[in-house]
């Protein structure tokens, strides 16, 4: 029995600008963004999935996070989601994140995953995992005392 994986695998960076992201993917769905303008990127993904071949292609991708913006990777038991007449699928979770603007990256997590269950009327068919993270702008300096 052949055993296989699809994986992401992510390295951060804090940058002036906000947050250098740095992913590999092996058979990942592809990461979304949302921009602090609302917008919506796809980013590239695929790769092979771990366990097939023994040299499998892991393609990178890097960005830049602003202050604002919001990065979603999610398990196919997201997208695969099967609802009463189709899957859940990859524009819906877009559409989601999208109407997301401005919430917290808990609550995108939180939205997401109710949106998720309620489609399955209840019922997970499979595995439901999402990791939402954030670029926050950054704080101002704490006023000094002087004595």
């Amino acid at each position: 029995m052949a055993t296989f994986c699809s994986l992401v695998h992510g390295g951060l960076t804090l940058v002036p600008q906000g947050i250098r992201v740095r992913l590999a993917s092996a058979g990942h769905l592809p990461p979304l963004v949302l921009h602090a303008d609302a917008t919506v990127q796809t980013l590239p993904a695929g790769g092979t999935v771990l366990g097939i071949y023994p040299d499998p292609d892991l393609p990178e991708t890097e960005l830049l996070l602003a202050p604002g913006d919001t990065l979603l990777l999610y398990t196919d038991g997201v997208t695969e989601a099967r609802g009463p007449h189709s899957d859940y699928g990859l524009d819906r979770v877009a559409n989601l994140l999208n109407s997301c603007a401005g919430a917290t990256a808990d609550d995108i997590a939180e939205q997401l995953t109710r949106d998720v269950l309620a489609f399955q009327a209840g019922r997970p068919r499979d595995d439901i995992a999402v990791l939402v993270l954030q670029a926050t702008p950054p704080s101002p300096p704490m006023p000094t005392r002087s004595a």
